[in-house]
């Protein structure tokens, strides 16, 4: 939870001047078992890729030991979650609602890490046949948000974290966004968001010139 909260967490909120995943998540996490999860799937990813802070005793974070840290401990914790992601249609609690949108986003990062391990052809020996495609999951979210919006900062958070990380996997993978984005919920940094819906379709804009090139 620590190594989410320090190193983790402004990857989350570097456009969210409330800092919502730094400051709001970790609490809810207490009581969201789904959410706690997540942030231990996308922290023990990222711990076991970097090896300065692999020992001969195992992971070791600020001077505390993990010797429970496997590298398939990330697997586990995700595969745990992917139940009550299944099940959100059903969540009638907005308050669980907004946890499991911070989840899903949580786990989309540990996603894209898997994706970017196989291209480097890192770490042949990590369990990458469990891993999951969030895209649908994703979209049943999003979706549901702009059908029936929260009123929950957290939720609006997780909305833009959404669309930020579509748009990325679209630029870095030179395709389109596979998402529709119509409802733009009030937040903190306007602006900022604006930029990123811009590039957006900027991205759309050029694939489908290139497509109506090719077809010509």
């Amino acid at each position: 939870m620590r190594y989410f909260i320090e190193e983790l967490s402004p990857w989350f909120d570097h456009c969210d001047d409330r800092r919502h995943f730094q400051l709001e998540v970790p609490r809810r996490a207490q009581y969201c078992s789904t959410l706690k999860l997540a942030i231990f799937a996308v922290a023990a990813r990222h711990l076991d890729r970097l090896p300065k802070y692999k020992t001969s005793h195992g992971i070791v974070y600020c001077g505390q030991s993990l010797p429970d840290l496997k590298k398939s401990s990330a697997l586990e914790y995700m595969l745990k979650c992917i139940p009550d992601l299944i099940r959100f249609p059903e969540i009638q609690d907005p308050d669980h609602q907004a946890n499991i949108m911070a989840a899903t986003v949580i786990l989309r990062q540990y996603e894209e890490m898997d994706e970017e391990m196989d291209e480097g052809d890192i770490d042949r020996d990590y369990h990458t046949d469990g891993r999951v495609n969030f895209l649908a999951i994703t979209k049943t979210i999003i979706d549901s948000m702009i059908a029936s919006p929260l009123d929950q900062s957290l939720a609006n958070a997780a909305y833009w974290i959404t669309v930020r990380q579509e748009i990325y996997y679209a630029l870095t993978r030179e395709t389109v966004p596979h998402l529709q984005f119509d409802w733009q919920p009030n937040h903190p940094n306007p602006v900022a968001n604006n930029v990123i819906l811009f590039a957006g379709g900027g991205r759309s804009m050029a694939v489908g010139q290139a497509n109506t090139r090719g077809l010509g």
